[in-house]
């Protein structure tokens, strides 16, 4: 059971009624809750420890990607796609860890040899030639409860490469299971709260019940140390 809350003063409601109101304060708070979903679930995808130990690839001093001596993507690549018992339908990684995709050697060779490059290599071209349908790049950062510091929604030097399905009847790396809740699982419960502010406030609960679960490790792979 997870729940986020939120409050809008009264007092300060009177002074803008048409953008404080409790419609928006419910569309707030529930961004929020889907959001903190959102990083729950890029957490357990971006953690080795959740994959088969035979499709977990850790690049050690030397072999990251953007520089290393004994860089060899293509067998790392190779190694990952042949771990997986279903073909890929998604890498997911950083900037970061993009950037150190595009400066490695043997792929700079395979931008080179084909006639329509545009001098960088694009995630169209990574995807084509690994036969991956989605290439994902995030740069997204939030902050923990309590910290004080962002965090990268991807880790810098991580790729994570699934197999996704949207049927329910079909494996896939990991589901989200909503349990009993009101629309798409959410919960609502507003109140007024005479207690807080000059002339009591607005408050809002959203909640939702789920399980993630990893349901085939096999159905995804992942690569550690990619950038040094």
């Amino acid at each position: 059971e997870r729940s986020l809350e939120d409050h809008q003063s009264r007092s300060d409601a009177e002074k803008a009624p048409a953008l404080l109101t409790v419609t928006r304060l419910t569309e707030k708070t529930s961004k929020k809750a889907k959001r903190q979903h959102e990083i729950r679930a890029m957490r357990k995808v971006t953690t080795a420890t959740n994959y088969n130990a035979s499709n977990r690839r850790a690049l050690t001093s030397g072999y990251e990607w953007n520089g290393g001596s004994s860089a060899d993507p293509f067998a790392d690549m190779q190694f990952c796609l042949g771990a997986m018992y279903a073909p890929a339908t998604h890498a997911m990684m950083s900037m970061e860890a993009w950037q150190a995709v595009q400066i490695n050697d043997d792929m700079r060779a395979v931008l080179a040899s084909q006639i329509n490059n545009r001098g960088t290599l694009q995630r169209e071209d990574f995807a084509a030639y690994w036969g991956i349908e989605n290439v994902i790049v995030d740069e997204q950062r939030y902050t923990a409860i309590g910290a004080t510091s962002q965090s990268r929604l991807y880790p810098a030097g991580t790729m994570a490469i699934l197999h996704v399905s949207a049927d329910t009847q079909m494996r896939t790396f990991q589901r989200n299971f909503m349990l009993r809740g009101g629309a798409a699982g959410f919960t609502v419960l507003p109140w007024y709260d005479v207690n807080l502010g000059p002339k009591g406030s607005d408050r809002v609960k959203v909640s939702y019940s789920n399980d993630l679960v990893v349901v085939d490790d096999t159905y995804g792979a992942i690569i550690t140390g990619l950038r040094a």
